[in-house]
């Protein structure tokens, strides 16, 4: 019983785990999603974390390969040639260079969960772009803290198979077996180790959303301190 749910949990974890999509970038950027629709040019998706939110389009050339939630991975070659270095690079959706917003006399404001800059809004990863153009060590430093807190945020998830995990370990550890020899009836002799097991799963639980809240604040202060250095020093 006790390897039936391990097993339990294991499977709850892992269905949450492979039911995203992850698209890798040329670039090594890589993004968590649910992909929508591959077109002859442009890849549309979702942000796996906000699938409520805009969709949104990347050139297919950017891509290298894309891993789906069966995991299925699939591999894309470049119709076109990559830019020189020397060259301006895309922003986010794909545009040429000279299209985006980018301009030294602008200053990046918030703007609920986007950012308003040249008189128009721009999504997180667009302005995270942008700020990683600038070469600046420590606004780059900022920006990578961010992406890296971003990622942590999906911990939350896995506190819905932990719970369920530690109810069923409860329920079993609280059995009793009927010996008619004695007319008595016996605790599960695993009782201690239910009851362990149904105490970690619950703790860690618990931490699960915390930790991710930790990590949304954390995030969130990172791309703050990285704008204000942007707008101060451009």
């Amino acid at each position: 019983m006790k390897k039936t749910l391990l097993l339990f949990v294991a499977f709850f974890v892992s269905q949450f785990l492979f039911s995203q999509d992850t698209i890798l970038k040329y670039s090594g950027e890589s993004i968590v999603a649910k992909v929508l629709e591959i077109g002859p040019l442009e890849i549309k998706y979702k942000k796996f974390d906000f699938q409520d939110g805009p969709t949104y389009i990347i050139k297919k050339d950017d891509v290298d390969w894309i891993r789906y939630a069966g995991g299925l991975k699939e591999h894309f070659e470049r119709q076109s040639q990559p830019k020189s270095s020397t060259q301006n690079s895309t922003d986010y959706y794909g545009a040429p260079a000279t299209n985006n917003r980018y301009a030294p006399d602008n200053k990046i404001t918030e703007f609920g969960s986007r950012y308003r800059y040249n008189n128009g809004l721009i999504t997180e990863r667009e302005m995270q772009s942008m700020l990683m153009n600038t070469k600046d060590k420590r606004i780059m430093g900022l920006i990578e803290t961010s992406k890296q807190a971003h990622g942590l945020q999906f911990v939350g998830f896995a506190a819905i198979p932990l719970g369920i995990g530690a109810l069923a370990f409860i329920s079993e550890s609280s059995t009793t077996t009927y010996n008619a020899q004695t007319y008595t009836y016996n605790k599960n002799p695993n009782q201690q180790t239910y009851q362990m097991l149904a105490f970690i799963c619950g703790m860690v639980a618990i931490a699960c959303p915390i930790y991710s809240g930790i990590s949304k604040h954390k995030r969130i202060q990172s791309n703050r301190e990285a704008i204000n250095l942007y707008n101060q020093k451009y």
